[in-house]
């Protein structure tokens, strides 16, 4: 067995003088920009708790964090009672959003009013629905991502298909795709992109 250890961050490793990267299954020469974005990876931690200098607790949508008092107490139902005696800053502290009441990007992303979003500018706090067939049909969703990911979603056609099975004449009925796994994809683009990149 071999033990590789990770990359060190922002060094991009060289073999026998070269820089190698994957490009599907092949093994390829690694391209500037790939080298680039790793040795900027030393710079640049950890951009979702960033403190936002210039925000407040009134740049956050009550709402958002009504929602995101239920989601928390949905996913530790021993704190229920806690969750309810917290405060704002209290509970946003535990839930990991905020850091020492101060306000961090996450808290604007995910709960932040949308006249808030410029506060972390340049990152664009906004998804945006295109029908793919009619480019002229879209729709642009802004924070606090909390709420309007479920906006998004209403909007995504997920087209039901019917499959005739060996022992009925009656075709089942079901969607293309579960909607957690179209809800799970949303989250994962807001959790995952790259807003340094604007």
């Amino acid at each position: 067995m071999f033990q590789i250890p990770a990359a060190p961050q922002g060094i991009p490793v060289a073999f026998e003088g070269f820089y190698y990267g994957r490009s599907n299954e092949s093994l390829v020469a690694l391209n500037i920009e790939k080298i680039e974005r790793i040795r900027n990876q030393a710079f640049n931690r950890d951009w979702s708790k960033n403190i936002v200098p210039d925000a407040t607790f009134d740049d956050l949508d009550k709402d958002a964090i009504l929602k995101a008092r239920e989601q928390y107490k949905q996913k530790h139902p021993a704190l229920i009672e806690d969750v309810n005696s917290w405060n704002d800053v209290t509970f946003l502290n535990k839930a990991k959003v905020t850091i020492n009441g101060k306000i961090t990007n996450t808290a604007i992303l995910l709960l932040g009013k949308d006249e808030a979003s410029p506060l972390i500018s340049p990152a664009i706090a906004q998804i945006t629905w295109i029908l793919k067939d009619d480019p002229g049909d879209y729709e642009h969703f802004h924070t606090p991502f909390i709420i309007t990911v479920e906006k998004a979603l209403s909007c995504i056609r997920n087209l039901k298909y019917r499959h005739l099975g060996f022992t009925t004449l009656f075709p089942d009925e079901m969607y293309r795709y579960d909607n957690w796994v179209i809800r799970e994809a949303l989250h994962n683009c807001v959790a995952h992109q790259d807003y340094g990149k604007r």
